[in-house]
């Protein structure tokens, strides 16, 4: 409770959009466990990082649920997750008591879960970075 005390702004900043994407593609990439290091410096890092912290949390302990329960999985951790990941985030984008800056941030991360999966112009799956 601390620390969100000392978290500066809410959602509605527009000028938080670029590096909101910048941890969604972290997000996506193949390294998404890793720390990441934010191509700003603004004073939003500190909200993100809390969010990046969280989110890897919860896949960390999905996986472990996962891995505990399947032997063959037909598909790999992030595999099976991209795709409730992308069902989750196609329903956010309709729930109007997200702010616009989330259902716009849904958007985008929809369009890069439907490229991982081979969805996009040119029909090939799109290789995480």
């Amino acid at each position: 409770q601390e620390s969100a005390n000392k978290l500066p702004g809410l959602d509605q900043t527009s000028t938080q959009f670029p590096l909101w994407c910048e941890m969604e593609d972290h997000l996506l990439g193949k390294h998404w466990e890793d720390e990441k290091r934010w191509s700003s410096n603004d004073c939003f890092c500190d909200n993100v990082n809390s969010c990046l912290q969280l989110i890897q949390d919860v896949r960390r302990a999905a996986r472990e649920v996962q891995q505990q329960h399947v032997v063959n999985a037909p598909l790999d951790f992030e595999g099976e997750y991209r795709y409730a990941l992308l069902y989750h985030t196609l329903q956010a984008i309709s729930y109007w008591t997200l702010s616009d800056f989330k259902r716009l941030l849904a958007v985008y991360s929809s369009d890069k879960l439907l490229r991982l999966a081979g969805f996009g112009g040119d029909a090939k799956p799109a290789v995480a970075e």
